[in-house]
């Protein structure tokens, strides 16, 4: 959420709390696409994620995304940072 540059994770597990922070940066306005495994990783991490902060849309995190997420207040920061507002 602090750059325009796409930002790169590799080895990202499968997890709820990956998948439900996926979905609350996307309604930010976070583009991002899923690559497949890569050779020789165990099948639990098997996720590259890239994501692109270009065009955030939406300073408000809407209730029903970030209440199933305690750590979902870690967008609230970079989104005050950038956009000067943002709301939960």
């Amino acid at each position: 959420l602090l750059t325009d540059d796409t930002l790169t994770l590799e080895n990202v597990p499968h997890l709820a709390d990956v998948e439900q922070l996926i979905r609350i940066l996307g309604n930010h306005g976070v583009d991002y696409s899923v690559n497949g495994r890569r050779e020789k990783q165990q099948e639990g991490y098997s996720r590259t994620i890239n994501f692109s902060a270009r065009n955030i849309v939406d300073t408000t995190a809407p209730y029903e995304l970030v209440s199933k997420m305690r750590a979902s207040f870690w967008v609230i920061g970079p989104l005050l940072a950038r956009m000067g507002e943002a709301k939960v």
